[in-house]
């Protein structure tokens, strides 16, 4: 069976930060990115993420959600995430890890489409 993916040269993607015009390109990404992830949606999956990521990604975009994506051909060919959540220090004489106010974990899902 032969790829569908399509070869871009590389000089021709711009890489970029998302912005509020960007949304139904990032939902359509995250979509084909759970499609691949799990192998299938069903028509109750991607009717709400149809139904609920566009408002989730024009309340925390540029916020506490920045989305790093990859321009090619006029549309987003890539996005990765970083999701900026705030916890608070440890009490003194708390003993728990990755806990402490420079703390921080990035998790990036990044595929190409």
């Amino acid at each position: 069976m032969q790829s569908a993916v399509k070869q871009m040269d590389k000089e021709s993607i711009i890489y970029d930060i998302a912005t509020i015009s960007d949304i139904p390109e990032l939902v359509r990404l995250r979509i084909l990115y759970m499609t691949g992830d799990f192998g299938s949606l069903t028509h109750e999956e991607r009717e709400g993420m149809e139904k609920q990521l566009p408002g989730y990604f024009e309340r925390e975009l540029g916020k506490k959600l920045i989305a790093f994506v990859a321009r090619a051909e006029g549309r987003l060919v890539a996005a990765a995430y970083l999701l900026i959540i705030e916890k608070p220090g440890k009490q003194e004489g708390e003993h728990h890890r990755n806990t402490s106010p420079g703390c921080w974990r990035i998790k990036l899902n990044l595929r190409e489409f």
